[in-house]
């Protein structure tokens, strides 16, 4: 591997010529190429929607119960009272799809989003249970798949089913307040039962509109052994070198250890790329597997992100591509092996200076961005809607961020009480130089420390770690919206069992 020392030493265009060139020259004469990894959106179908009254059969994911019964209707005069009877009843999409792909060892159903409680079938199989809306759940469904299938996703009343789950508690002498809002805000109990949008139980903000639905895109994706799923790129520095500290995370729904080579290619930075082979003759475990290198690069090759005001924004791509074979022998010929991946990161330091304040009281609280103290100037963020599915428009968030931009803020506080922002939302911030200060979703409450409970939080916690830490717009992680002032400040009653309620704030 050779580090470019000019940053003009490779030619963007002629390597895609070169490419070019090398893939038409494959296709004349019948070179073995492996084939990669094919997702078929189920976006674009028609879905069915009913509660055995009400149908609806032109309905397109993303969606939501509220939204495809009545638009936006719920923001209108009284609606989010008028209209709560939605959120009281169970309701089902189902749909009628037909197999793209039919030479695919393994095939991936992939749900990035179901708002919340729900049991999904295939061909009238039970794949599974769903709980928490901030989840990507996946179903290894190969096996199941006919030429025409059917797919039915039952939602369960999130009102009733935070009730349920709050009675249990209650059977077993165990409170977790608050287990209701204020009367003035017309909203539901019990949303800490629930992993959902906190907010859509009602708020001091806004109003009470228990959503439900399939909130984020469907995928069928196929594959022969194993895909790459997310990548984290930790970025750090000393005097001379930055280093990327590169995680690939891998899906393999095959249940078989097996083999891979990943290539990674960083155009601007790199004059080739390098091939990772320590699992070319060493297999993988399929239960968690990851692949994870160093790259160093000379602190000259490289141009800084700043924060919005304090400098540009430079951002390089980052490519990963994964080959997955099960044969020792190597690969098989025109199988679907090969996976990748594309990212742009930015190069910065970012710290929060704590140190006891020079005047004598108190701590400093501040950021230092490339070793500058950054004055910072910007908002709090709750969800762009609130019915969750309205909430990623891509045209609203890039209206949204450029006015941030524009109104000369460096930083965005995304609140615990909604939901986790999506690849655009991140995207757009790194490009306009908006700091995040990311909440995890819990907020104002406390929250169950059941098995169940914790092991779904932790599943969220970690998923959504992968997916967004690259960006050099996260600045700090910070894991709830006041449940450490309500518990200290007894907002809800519980000094009595304080002790308890400080155990399971830990846990």
């Amino acid at each position: 591997m050779r580090i470019m020392e000019q940053k003009s030493a490779v030619n963007p265009r002629a390597s895609l010529i070169v490419l070019c060139v090398s893939v038409w020259l494959c296709s004349l004469s019948g070179c073995a190429v492996a084939e990669s990894v094919y997702v078929q959106d189920l976006k674009g179908l028609s879905w069915t929607l009913t509660n055995g009254t009400y149908t609806n059969t032109k309905v397109k994911i993303p969606s939501g119960v509220y939204s495809a019964v009545a638009g936006e209707d719920v923001l209108k005069s009284y609606n989010d009272i008028d209209m709560r009877y939605i959120s009281y009843g169970n309701w089902t999409y189902s749909l009628e799809f037909a197999e793209e792909i039919k030479d695919s060892r393994l095939v991936n159903l992939t749900f990035h989003g179901i708002d919340t409680i729900s049991e999904i079938y295939l061909n009238g199989h039970l794949l599974g249970h769903t709980d928490n809306m901030f989840v990507r759940y996946t179903y290894e469904v190969g096996h199941i798949l006919q030429d025409v299938n059917q797919l039915v996703v039952r939602l369960i009343s999130p009102v009733h089913a935070a009730r349920t789950r709050a009675d249990e508690l209650t059977a077993r002498n165990m409170s977790v307040p608050p287990a209701c809002p204020p009367v003035s805000y017309h909203g539901e109990c019990h949303m800490n039962m629930l992993r959902k949008m906190q907010a859509s139980f009602s708020w001091d903000w806004g109003l009470a509109a228990p959503s439900m639905g399939i909130w984020k895109p469907v995928t069928l994706e196929f594959y022969e052994v194993a895909l790459i799923r997310d990548v984290d790129v930790a970025i750090s520095r000393n005097e001379t070198h930055w280093n990327m500290h590169i995680r690939v995370f891998i899906d393999s729904g095959g249940r078989q250890d097996f083999y891979a080579e990943l290539k990674f290619y960083a155009i601007e930075l790199m004059e080739e790329p390098i091939t990772i082979s320590t699992y070319s003759k060493q297999k993988l475990s399929w239960q968690n597997p990851v692949i994870t290198f160093d790259q160093a690069l000379p602190i000259e090759n490289v141009t800084l992100w700043w924060p919005n005001g304090y400098g540009d924004q430079k951002l390089y791509p980052l490519h990963f591509s994964m080959k997955a074979w099960l044969n020792r022998n190597g690969l098989n010929l025109r199988a679907r092996t090969t996976s990748t991946k594309n990212i742009r990161v930015g190069f910065r330091t970012i710290e929060l200076v704590e140190d006891a304040a020079k005047e004598g009281v108190g701590n400093y609280f501040l950021f230092k961005v490339n070793g500058v103290e950054i004055f910072m100037k910007g908002t709090n963020y709750i969800p762009m809607h609130i019915l969750p599915e309205l909430s990623y428009d891509e045209n609203q968030i890039r209206y949204l961020l450029t006015a941030v931009k524009e109104a000369n803020m460096n930083m965005i506080r995304i609140w615990g009480g909604g939901v986790y922002e999506s690849n655009e939302f991140y995207d757009k911030a790194d490009k306009y130089g908006i700091l995040v200060w990311q909440d995890m979703m819990f907020a104002c409450a406390m929250y169950p420390a059941t098995d169940d409970f914790l092991a779904s939080v932790r599943t969220e916690v970690i998923q959504n770690a992968k997916r967004i830490a690259y960006h050099p717009s996260i600045a700090i992680i910070a894991t709830n919206n006041e449940n450490e002032a309500a518990l200290v400040d007894n907002w809800y009653g519980t000094a009595g069992d304080r002790s308890r309620f400080e155990a399971e704030y830990r846990e």
